[in-house]
C-alpha cells in the first residue's frame, strides 16, 4: 500500500470570522448548547475556548480540532455563573486567527432560593387574529 504525502511550508492565513450563537450576554438555561460561528476562509480546523476569566489567562474548557463551524457542548460540566467564549481558526500550518469574545451566563431556576412560581410570558401566548 502506498500513500502520498504533501508537505507545505506555507499556506494562506485564516481570515477573520464572526461568532453567531449564543449571542453576547446570553442567559443559558439548558444542558446542551450549540456554539456557532461563520467559517474562516483558509481554515481547516477550529478550537472553542470557554472560560470564566475575561482575559482568557485560564481556560476552563478547550475543545480542539473541530472541523465544522459549530459545536454542541454539555454545559453541565460548568458551574452556574458568567463565562466568555471565543474560537480560534487554524490553517494547515497551524497559523491562527482569534475571533471576538462573547459572554454568556449559565442560570438555573432551582438555584433561586424561595422560588415557588416561575411564569414564562412567551409560553402559551396566542397572538393569532390580534392586530
Amino acid at each position: 500500500m502506498t500513500y502520498q504525502l504533501t508537505v507545505v511550508d506555507s499556506a494562506f492565513q485564516p481570515q477573520s470570522f464572526s461568532l453567531v450563537y449564543p449571542s453576547d450576554n446570553s442567559v443559558l438555561t439548558g444542558t446542551l448548547e450549540s456554539f456557532w460561528w461563520n467559517s474562516s476562509a483558509n481554515a481547516n480546523s477550529y478550537s472553542l475556548q470557554i472560560t470564566s476569566d475575561s482575559s482568557f489567562t485560564t481556560i476552563d474548557t478547550l475543545i480542539e480540532m473541530i472541523s465544522a463551524s459549530s459545536y454542541e457542548f454539555d454545559l453541565s460540566s460548568l458551574s452556574l455563573g458568567e463565562y466568555y467564549w471565543r474560537v480560534i481558526a487554524y490553517n494547515v500550518c497551524n497559523d491562527s486567527v482569534i475571533s471576538a469574545t462573547r459572554s454568556f451566563t449559565i442560570f438555573d431556576l432551582i438555584a433561586v432560593a424561595g422560588l415557588e412560581l416561575w411564569l414564562d410570558a412567551g409560553v402559551g401566548l396566542d397572538t393569532t387574529g390580534n392586530n
